[in-house]
């Protein structure tokens, strides 16, 4: 694992990137799981079974920050958030070393992410312009200016 801990994870701000290339990401073995309440994190777990958050179907919470996962579909999914977020399958984000973005009904970015040379399987992904009872598309291949 890239980043491991037999008890609790809680990120509360900072930039990490955590690769792992034949485990998860980023795994907790605690009863609290994995609280995010900052930050940019980045978590690329790339190999069957593993996964970009990995937290043993304890609490996944999302309470802040800007964060992208790309794993396989054996993965911890977000649960008591307080913060938008989405869990993607491929077929919905794009083809490695594009960008995809996702936009808003006034056709505003809300999160955009050039994807790595492997995309996984799912992708976990929040950003605090995420909210609740709004629509939102995903376009793919697209260009970033500025």
């Amino acid at each position: 694992d890239a980043i491991n801990a037999a008890g609790n994870i809680t990120i509360n701000g900072g930039a990490i990137y955590a690769y792992s290339s034949k485990n998860d990401a980023i795994d907790s073995n605690g009863s609290s799981g994995i609280t995010i309440n900052g930050g940019v994190i980045v978590a690329l777990g790339l190999k069957t079974p593993e996964c970009a958050f990995d937290c043993d179907q304890n609490p996944f919470k999302i309470r802040g920050g800007i964060l992208v996962g790309l794993g396989t579909s054996n993965f911890s999914s977000p649960t008591n958030c307080t913060q938008g977020s989405f869990v993607l399958a491929s077929s919905h984000y794009g083809s490695a070393n594009t960008t995809f973005a996702i936009v808003d009904s006034n056709d505003e970015p809300v999160f955009v992410y050039t994807l790595p040379a492997y995309t996984g399987q799912v992708m976990i992904l929040s950003s605090p312009l995420i909210t609740t009872n709004t629509s939102y598309t995903i376009k793919t291949g697209v260009t970033v200016d500025g």
